[in-house]
C-alpha cells in the first residue's frame, strides 16, 4: 500500500491529520525548561489541545516526582511513575500548580509547584501527542470482567502499553509486545512477569491474548480491572508494521520502535538496528530487573556524555562521563558496558526529528555573540553543532558538538578531542554553559536539518568500502571530516563544481593548501551513506571521527564554485541573502575567509577572520550582501577574487 493510500485510510477513519504530513516533530517533542514559580508556558509545537496526548515533566537537579498529565483526565490531575499512589490534584493556589491548560502548541502551568515549575530548578518535559500509527490515551472504569477488550486509536500493531489505576493505590502495569506472555511493573525495578498466571493482560487461562490494531485486552487484576477503579492506558505503537510506516514527506516512515534484544556474555561493544536515529529512548531489564532506564538527546545522550533518569525512581538527573550508550544514524549502540551481559532488554525508541526540510536559513544557521546568562551562545533553537571565536584571536574557531559535549577541537590545530566543561548542548535555546557579556566571542551554531547538514561520529574499522549512515536525505555535496580520537588535518572533500577539484581529491580546513588530488578513495555516497576507504584520516581501526554533511537547499543553504573575474561578481546560487559565507580559494593556496552578520556584513563594510588561523579583519568591503546571495567586490583580494582563480563555498541565508 503507498504512503499516500495509507494517508487516506487513516483520514478517513478520522485519525489522521488530513492536511498533508505528519512529522515526528509535530506529534513528538522533548522541552528542557527552567522553573518560575509563576505560571510558565512551554511552547513546543504539539496540539494538546485539539489532538490531546499526554505530557511527562521531571525536575532534573533534584530529586522530585515525576509529572504525569494527560488531556484524557484532565488539568490538573498528576500520577508519579515512581510510585504506586493514586492520582493526585494540583490546587489553583498555594506552591502546589499544575498543568492548568493544554494548548495548541504546548501547555501551561500554573504557578509555582516544586516538582515541575521552582525557580531554583531546571526540568524536562516529554510530550506525545495522540496520533494513529505512534501514540494514543485511553481510559476506563473496571468492571472485573476477564479478558475485556479496550478500545484505542492507533490502528496499528500495539507495541507497549503502561496501565495506572487512577483512583486506587497499585502498581503499573507494563505489556510489550517482545514479552507478550508477560508483565513488567513502572513503579518498580522488579523483572516482567512470564508465563500464564499473571492474569493482567489478557486471562491466566488464555495465557494473555494479544491486542489488536483496535484493542487490548485486561484480566480480572485491580492493576487493570477491578470493578469500580478507573483507568488510564499510554498506548504505543510497535513501528514495525505498514499502518505505522504513515510520517514523513513520502508518508512512508514510521517514528517509533518497540523492541527487544539479548546482551552478549561480555561487555563488546554491540549495535541496535531502529531503522532511525533515536532521540528519546526507555531501556527496560526483563529478565532480572534493573528499572527503566530513560534517554533523550536534548539533555545528553552522546559519545562523551550521557544524562540518564530512572522512570520507577524520583532520583535527579545522573550523568556518566563514561561512555555507554549512544545514539547511531540507524539506531542506537553499547559501547561502554551500561547493559548487562547475558541479559535480555525491552526498549521504546522514539525518531529523532525534525524530518520536515527548513523553509529559512534561520531555522538550521545562527551566529550571535556570547551573553552574560546561560547558555552562553542562544541561537534560539537546539544547537547541534557550534564554534565560537574570540576575534582577537589567532586559533580559529573552537568547535563543539551535540554529539561530543565536554570536549572541543579546534580549526586551527590537528590535536584530538579535548576536555572542556563548558561545552555543554543541553539547552533548549543554545549552548555553551559558561556564561559573560563579550561582543569579542561571536558563536557560530547549527541545528541539524533534512537535506541541509547532518553530523555523524563513526568509529574506524580499516575496511574499504565502509558505509558510514548518515541522515542527510540527500547526497552530500561538502564534507567536513576530523579524526577525534588522535592528531589529524581536518579533510574537506566536495563533489561541487567542473570536476576539476571534486570527488578524487581533499582540502584542509586548518591549512592554506590548495586542492590536493590525492588520498580520497571514497565516495560523498547516497542520500543515506557516505563511503569511506582505508586512509588513516577516514577509517583507521580503533580511531573515532566526527563528520559533518552540507547540501544546498534553495533559499536555504549553498554549496558550490565560483570563478574569479577581479571585478564585481554576484554569486547568486543561495536565491537568499547571506548571513554567513565560508569562501576558499582552492586552485592554489588561500585562506578559509569567514563572513556572517554578526561582525558586520553590509555594503559599506564586511568584517572577516579566518578558519585557519586569524584574527578578524575589519574595514574591508571584500564581500557584500546580495538578495540572492553575495557579491565579491573588485577590491578583494587574490585569495578571494582573481581573474581565473577557483573558489569553494559555503553559505546560509
Amino acid at each position: 500500500m503507498s504512503g499516500s493510500a495509507k494517508k487516506l485510510l487513516h483520514a478517513a477513519a478520522g485519525t489522521a491529520a488530513a492536511g498533508g504530513a505528519t512529522y515526528v516533530e509535530d506529534v513528538f517533542s522533548t522541552f528542557l525548561y527552567d522553573g518560575v514559580n509563576s505560571a510558565n508556558t512551554i511552547t513546543n509545537g504539539i496540539d494538546l489541545d485539539e489532538e490531546g496526548g499526554l505530557v511527562w515533566c521531571k525536575d532534573r537537579k533534584y530529586g522530585n516526582y515525576h509529572r504525569l498529565y494527560d488531556t484524557e483526565r484532565g488539568v490538573n490531575k498528576y500520577l508519579d511513575s515512581a510510585s504506586t499512589a493514586a492520582q493526585g490534584t494540583n490546587s489553583a493556589s498555594g506552591s502546589n500548580h499544575g498543568i492548568d491548560q493544554f494548548n495548541s502548541n504546548g501547555f501551561r502551568i500554573g504557578g509555582q509547584d516544586g516538582s515541575i515549575n521552582d525557580a531554583s530548578s531546571e526540568y524536562v518535559s516529554w510530550s506525545f501527542r495522540k496520533q494513529t500509527g505512534f501514540f494514543d490515551v485511553v481510559t476506563w472504569t473496571g468492571n472485573a470482567t476477564g479478558s475485556r477488550a479496550i478500545s484505542h486509536g492507533l490502528d496499528a500493531k500495539v507495541g507497549t502499553i503502561i496501565v495506572k489505576c487512577t483512583s486506587h493505590t497499585q502498581n503499573w502495569a507494563v505489556y510489550h509486545s517482545g514479552i507478550p506472555t508477560g508483565y513488567g511493573n513502572l513503579s518498580n525495578s522488579s523483572t516482567f512477569a512470564t508465563g500464564s498466571g499473571n492474569g493482567v493482560f489478557g486471562d491466566s487461562s488464555y495465557n494473555n491474548i494479544d491486542p489488536t490494531t483496535s484493542v487490548f485486552y485486561v484480566g480480572t487484576d485491580n492493576e487493570v480491572n477491578g470493578s469500580g477503579r478507573t483507568y488510564v492506558a499510554y498506548v504505543f505503537a510497535e513501528g514495525t508494521d505498514t499502518a505505522s510506516q504513515i510520517f514523513g514527506d513520502d508518508e512512508d516512515k514510521a517514528i517509533i520502535k518497540c523492541g527487544t534484544f539479548s546482551t552478549p556474555n561480555n561487555y563488546n561493544d554491540f549495535y541496535i538496528d531502529c531503522g532511525f536515529e533515536v532521540q528519546w529512548a526507555v531501556f527496560i531489564r526483563t529478565n532480572d530487573g534493573g528499572g527503566y532506564l530513560q534517554y533523550d538527546n536534548m539533555r545528553g545522550f552522546a559519545h562523551t556524555y550521557n544524562s540518564e533518569f530512572y522512570l520507577n525512581s524520583s532520583s535527579a538527573e545522573g550523568a556518566e562521563s563514561a561512555v555507554r550508550v549512544v545514539p547511531t544514524a540507524t539506531g542506537f549502540a553499547n559501547l561502554g558496558g551500561k547493559f548487562e551481559a547475558n541479559s535480555t532488554y525491552a526498549y521504546i525508541a522514539i525518531r529523532r526529528g525534525p524530518m520536515k526540510e527548513p523553509d529559512a536559513g534561520t531555522e538550521v544557521f545562527s551566529s550571535v555573540e556570547l551573553t552574560a546568562n546561560a547558555p552562553g551562545f542562544k541561537p534560539g533553537f537546539p544547537v547541534d553543532w557550534g564554534f565560537y571565536h574570540s576575534v582577537s584571536s589567532t586559533g580559529g574557531g573552537v568547535v563543539s558538538s551535540r554529539f561530543l559535549p565536554k570536549k572541543y577541537l579546534q580549526t586551527t590545530t590537528t590535536a584530538a578531542l579535548t576536555n572542556l566543561a563548558e561545552m555543554m548542548f543541553n539547552y533548549q535555546n543554545g549552548w555553551y554553559s559558561y556564561a559573560a557579556n563579550s561582543a569579542n566571542t561571536l558563536g557560530y551554531s547549527w541545528r541539524r536539518q533534512p537535506k541541509v547538514f547532518d553530523v555523524v561520529v563513526y568509529d574506524g574499522n580499516a575496511t574499504a568500502p565502509m558505509d558510514v549512515k548518515h541522515n542527510l536525505g540527500v547526497a552530500p555535496e561538502l564534507l567536513i571530516f576530523k579524526k577525534t580520537s588522535a592528531t589529524e588535518d581536518w579533510n574537506v572533500l566536495n563533489s561541487v563544481g567542473s570536476g576539476s577539484y571534486n570527488n578524487t581529491g581533499r582540502l584542509f580546513l586548518n591549512k592554506t593548501d590548495a586542492y590536493s588530488n590525492t588520498g580520497w578513495g571514497g565516495t560523498l555516497g547516497s542520500a543515506t551513506a557516505i563511503t569511506v576507504n582505508t586512509s588513516y584520516f577516514l577509517n583507521q581501526s580503533g580511531s573515532s571521527y566526527q563528520v559533518l554533511l552540507f547540501a544546498s537547499l534553495a533559499g536555504v543553504s549553498a554549496v558550490n564554485e565560483y570563478s574569479g573575474t577581479g571585478n564585481d561578481l554576484n554569486v547568486t546560487d543561495l536565491g537568499a541573502s547571506a548571513r554567513f559565507v565560508m569562501i576558499k580559494r582552492i586552485d592554489t593556496t588561500g585562506d578559509w575567509y569567514v563572513f556572517d552578520t554578526i561582525q558586520t556584513f553590509t555594503a559599506s563594510e564586511a568584517k572577516y577572520w579566518t578558519a585557519n588561523g586569524g584574527a578578524q579583519v575589519a574595514s574591508t568591503s571584500y564581500v557584500e550582501p546580495h538578495s540572492s546571495g553575495f557579491t565579491v567586490t573588485s577590491s578583494a583580494p587574490a585569495g578571494l577574487n582573481a581573474d581565473g582563480g577557483t573558489y569553494l563555498y559555503l553559505a546560509f541565508s
